[in-house]
């Protein structure tokens, strides 16, 4: 059994153990609201990342300079991520009233949401960035056959 805090509520998360469940959508079951409070931590931690990211791109601006172009990208990846998290938190809800066809589909919505925010923090890096931070790293530093 573990104790989660997830959505404002707080609540003991038991695992039905397989043996015991006539059914394998039992365990299913027993092991969704687990997942929902795993899912829950790591979006706001994404969320948290990104907001640290804006934060530093507001900072880089200068007063009466135009905003960087990233600090668009990085308050839109943010406000995607609170939406993804909002509607699989209300998701999580539905599911606990048994209505598992509506927390599936709340649950795609905020995965779309959430793709669609990396998607926007990820344009705010080139290729060719990211290569030329690895220069140098070679395979004596992995020691790579």
């Amino acid at each position: 059994m573990a104790v989660g805090l997830y959505g404002g509520w707080k609540r003991a998360l038991t695992l039905k153990r397989l043996e015991d469940c006539e059914r394998p959508e039992e365990f299913l079951g027993s092991l969704r609201p687990i997942c929902e409070v795993i899912y829950s931590v790591l979006v706001s931690a994404f969320i948290q990342s990104i907001e640290a990211h804006y934060q530093r791109s507001l900072r880089r601006t200068q007063p009466g300079e135009e905003k960087l172009k990233s600090t668009d990208n990085w308050y839109n990846s943010k406000a995607l991520g609170k939406r993804a998290l909002a509607i699989a938190e209300d998701g999580a809800r539905v599911a606990g009233t048994g209505n598992i066809s509506a927390a599936n589909q709340a649950a795609e919505r905020a995965w779309e949401l959430l793709d669609e925010s990396v998607d926007m923090a990820r344009a705010n890096y080139s290729l060719g960035r990211e290569w030329s931070m690895l220069s140098g790293l070679g395979e004596e530093l992995f020691d790579i056959p």
